[in-house]
């Protein structure tokens, strides 16, 4: 193993760093995605069916917007199972351990 490849705890905050702004960026994006989705939608089946249908123009816009808070939740847990293993991360480095960039693998929540 290179000394290049070994872990300190800057380059663990650097990796947070970049975790929480991505983190934030998804979870937004998949609300953003549920409502502007079943606006179109919703938008869709009005002007397809008009006024007949408008009980099904509500359902759109209640189905889509639960579907993005369903994946915001997915993708929230997702996040901060791997923020939990980074504080994992950087408690061993702080211990004193080597760790190898190359062998520090993050898995989903279970």
């Amino acid at each position: 193993m290179d000394d290049d490849d070994v872990v300190d705890t800057q380059s663990v905050e650097r990796v947070r760093t970049i975790t929480k702004r991505t983190a934030r960026r998804v979870v937004a994006i998949a609300v953003l995605a549920g409502f502007g989705g079943g606006l179109f939608m919703a938008t869709v089946v009005y002007a397809v069916y008009g006024v007949d249908r408008l009980s099904a123009t509500w359902w759109v816009l209640a189905i889509f917007p639960a579907l993005g808070a369903f994946q915001a939740v997915h993708w929230h847990r997702h996040y901060r199972s791997i923020l939990l293993q980074l504080d994992a991360l950087e408690a061993r480095v702080q211990r004193g351990e080597v760790v190898y960039g190359s062998q520090v693998k993050f898995h989903s929540y279970r």
